[in-house]
């Protein structure tokens, strides 16, 4: 998918003809042929949408998502209305309210999230001097034990102690000249946490399109539990990814220099947070878009094929639906690719 991504304040997003525009008062900054666009992205409150752009996004069936600069919170997503698959919903609805029938999904879940976390620590295992040593027995530990998970909220456990040792292997790294003292969420304390939110947050826009296209329903998930306002079944879907498409691609910017810690700021709407510069944002956004763009191998095709990680996405919330409908038996997470 081709994103545009709006996040100079200031800024109202209009349309002319087959364009989206974007100005600054009367100056015009930005003309994207709408046949190039896939979704839209309005990053922080500065930031207007006319009217006429609204409608004109809705027609045509192009998501347009509303989130803070900082990467806090769930995004907001305005769609126009399209039918959904009654069956399958109900399907859904059915498995999220039989525990048991749900619990392979969720240990599946969890499994994936620890083997690509395991995976991940194993690749920069050797640049770190062995710091990831200590986490890896106690993440393979956590990956065993959940397949005899009696029920979701022991599944969760092991996925706690699991993520506990992960990040415990970060702040080995990154405790000294980054100020990183574990995986901290709102407001994010230190430019690590901030950098990690804010691609989390880019890559749940990813996986909110992909459902919705889908056609499931986003806030009935099965590993995290249903809440009015949190798109659970995104949430799910996005913890084999977040190893793969984000944590990845912050280590390899941290290590190439790409981002340091003087690409962040004070954030001036909440006291104690910070956030990436307007510069460091548009670099990281471009670096993770390139990454999206990225083939690599995808093993759940009939035929061996490489896919761009926007397509993996895809296929994969493809196959939950398939699951959830009894047309698979069981959910394969993606394994890293190797």
């Amino acid at each position: 998918m081709a994103t545009l991504y709006v996040q100079e304040q200031g800024t109202r997003l209009g349309v002319r003809q087959e364009r989206l525009i974007v100005r600054r008062g009367a100056e015009e900054i930005l003309a994207v042929p709408v046949i190039k666009v896939d979704r839209v992205v309005i990053m922080g409150r500065g930031v207007q949408v006319s009217t006429s752009a609204l409608v004109f996004l809705a027609r045509r069936g192009i998501p347009l998502v509303f989130t803070s600069r900082a990467g806090r919170g769930y995004p907001v997503s305005v769609q126009g209305w399209t039918l959904r698959n009654g069956e399958r919903l109900l399907a859904q609805v059915d498995l999220v309210r039989n525990p048991a029938r749900a619990l392979p999904l969720v240990q599946a879940i969890v499994q994936g999230k620890v083997a690509n976390q395991m995976a991940l620590l194993r690749a920069w295992g050797p640049i770190w001097g062995g710091a990831d040593g200590p986490a890896l027995g106690v993440m393979a530990r956590a990956y065993t034990a959940t397949a005899g998970a009696r029920d979701a909220d022991q599944a969760r456990g092991y996925e706690g102690a699991g993520a506990a040792a992960y990040w415990g292997a970060w702040r080995a790294v990154f405790a000294a000249g980054w100020g990183f003292d574990g995986r901290k969420y709102h407001p994010a304390p230190d430019p690590l946490n901030a950098l990690l939110s804010f691609g989390y947050t880019l890559l749940l826009n990813e996986i909110l399109a992909a459902v919705q296209i889908v056609g499931l329903d986003l806030s009935l998930g099965f590993f995290h539990v249903v809440e009015a306002g949190r798109p659970s079944l995104a949430l799910d879907i996005e913890e084999e990814f977040r190893a793969l498409l984000v944590d990845d691609l912050v280590l390899r910017l941290l290590q190439e220099r790409v981002i340091t810690p003087a690409d962040f700021q004070p954030a001036a709407e909440q006291a104690g947070a910070i956030h990436l510069t307007d510069a460091a944002r548009v670099g990281f956004i471009r670096a993770y878009e390139t990454r999206l763009d990225t083939k690599v191998p995808y093993p759940y095709l009939p035929q061996p094929a490489t896919e761009t990680w926007h397509r993996c996405v895809l296929l994969q919330v493809q196959q939950i639906a398939r699951v959830i409908e009894g047309r698979q038996a069981a959910y394969q997470a993606l394994p890293w690719p190797g």
